[in-house]
């Protein structure tokens, strides 16, 4: 599978996983950073949350 631009910050190679109700984790090996966002909020698809907490983890490391 080939790379996907979501206009989310990130670094090539980083990887994660979304739950249902918009749980969500992901790993940057170039950043050796783990990042993992808990919260139930239905539905999903139609809240911001995961683009917000990927953005606001990263302005945090800049």
């Amino acid at each position: 599978m080939g790379p996907i631009n979501t206009a989310a910050a990130g670094s090539p190679g980083d990887f994660g996983w979304g739950g249902l109700a918009d749980t969500y984790c992901w790993v940057d090996p170039e950043k050796s950073l783990v990042a993992i966002l808990l919260q139930q909020y239905i539905p999903s698809l139609h809240h911001a949350g995961r683009k917000d907490f990927r953005d606001t983890v990263y302005a945090a490391l800049t």
